[in-house]
């Protein structure tokens, strides 16, 4: 058998040698590489587990996966201590996240709401852990490329699972599994709104917290399948495929149209180099064609990329409602969002997640956030020999998952499970720039087997 990578490695696809199909890593050879670490697999078993799947301390609801980043944090912090004396040490998204964290706790002592509500110190303190351990977790026990893929493979498979059993809430009529959840644990019931129903479907919310997120996540789950090697492929996508289809939501079928066509250019014969920022070029140019030229822009738009119009005009009202407001607050941000939205006779939630962390923690706590996303892609991962063509598989995986992550947050609140999920999938991508670098530094240090 000849050698895996052969050819020029900065030249990219397609790259033969033991490759599969069109010049991709066989999913049985890289499955001979390092298992998933044991704590993340566990850990992306409890983030999809139902939310009502906890208990109380005192009258805090503790889901499993927040106990376990509760229980992990001393661990982490120390791996993450000696991880600064390796080389090639930390890099900007780790920087990112940890100021963000630190960032969120200083907004959140002096902010608006937490004059008049002692208790909102503690849940910014709730949502730092999830958004600084969650990344950081991955990030530390994620060595090598090998791992990274495997810790993929499982995520997939577990979301594939989840978006089967979303076929058991359409069925019912209702968020049936959660539901039974919750009548176990003695948690409140999750309350199903009436306008439940899209296209003569009820909308599952399998074991997430809601359609929206539910169908995002099995989107963002199944791209990843579809470029990243593993095994199983075909059920993960048809468990990803059922899920979004089940959830009946605009915002999971963008992004699972967009994951498809940023696929499908990533595999065009372009120009490597700068394919991407040709990518965003392009994609600025036409919306401000459609803004210059289109009588009515906005209504072109949520013509074309929702089910309804209406879903479309609603997010572009709450732009307009809470913008202002951020303008007001726009250091530490005005706290609660939920307070906002009560006073203003919107939604109990602000359906937009880079708009509701302006309000959360301040334009610097939003900033930070969006630069652990988008700075964890930095690091090529294509361009150093050894394992790099796994290397670059799971790295456009990943980047193209992120940008979706990012978008998509631009109309879609993200909590809870997908809120998790985001700080996981970019502690992912940073943690194979580290391998790539260390690689570099050190070649045959990242090994797939």
């Amino acid at each position: 058998m000849g050698s895996a990578v052969t050819g020029s490695p900065r030249r990219g696809f397609p790259i033969r040698g033991d490759a599969g199909p069109a010049g991709f890593v066989s999913p049985a050879a890289a499955a001979t590489t390092t298992r998933a670490p044991l704590i993340l697999s566990i850990m992306i078993i409890a983030i999809l587990l139902p939310q009502e799947a906890a208990f109380f301390v005192g009258d805090t609801r503790m889901s499993v996966a927040r106990l376990i980043l509760f229980l992990a944090f001393p661990l982490v912090v120390g791996r993450f201590v000696v991880l600064l004396f390796q080389r090639p040490g930390t890099n900007i998204a780790d920087v990112a996240v940890l100021l963000a964290a630190a960032w969120w706790m200083i907004a959140a002592m002096n902010n608006t709401i937490s004059a008049t509500n002692p208790r909102w110190v503690f849940f910014a303190g709730s949502g730092a852990l999830e958004l600084c351990v969650s990344y950081l977790l991955v990030r530390v026990f994620v060595l090598t490329t090998a791992q990274a893929r495997a810790t993929l493979e499982v995520f997939c498979l577990a979301v594939a699972v989840v978006g089967f059993l979303g076929i058991v809430d359409v069925l019912a009529g209702d968020w049936i599994i959660r539901a039974t959840t919750a009548a176990f644990t003695g948690v409140p019931r999750p309350w199903v709104p009436d306008d439940n129903w899209r296209l003569g479907l009820s909308r599952a919310s399998s074991t997430i917290e809601h359609p929206i997120l539910f169908g995002t996540l099995c989107a963002i789950a199944g791209i990843i399948a579809l470029n990243a090697p593993m095994r199983w492929r075909v059920f993960i996508l048809a468990g990803c495929l059922t899920g979004v289809i089940t959830s009946v939501s605009s915002g999971a079928f963008l992004a699972l149209f967009l994951g498809i066509g940023l696929t499908i250019y990533s595999r065009l014969p372009l120009w490597r180099g700068g394919r991407w920022a040709l990518m965003l070029a392009a994609l600025g140019g036409a919306l401000a064609t459609i803004f210059l030229v289109h009588p009515n822009p906005w209504g072109f738009l949520f013509e074309y990329m929702t089910f309804s119009p209406e879903t479309g005009y609603f997010r572009y009202l709450i732009w307009q409602t809470y913008l202002p407001i951020v303008w007001d607050y726009p250091i530490f941000g005005f706290g609660d969002s939920q307070v906002l939205a009560r006073t203003a006779g919107m939604s109990p939630t602000v359906d937009a997640h880079w708009l509701n962390l302006m309000l959360l923690m301040g334009i610097p706590g939003m900033v930070l956030t969006a630069a652990m996303s988008l700075c964890s892609c930095s690091v090529n991962t294509n361009n150093f020999s050894s394992q790099v063509l796994l290397r670059a598989q799971v790295g456009l995986a990943l980047g193209i998952s992120i940008g979706i992550y990012v978008f998509v947050g631009f109309t879609v609140f993200y909590w809870g499970t997908l809120f998790i999920v985001g700080s996981m999938l970019a502690g992912l991508r940073s943690a194979i720039g580290s391998a790539a670098a260390t690689d570099a530094a050190y070649p045959g240090m990242d090994r797939a087997g």
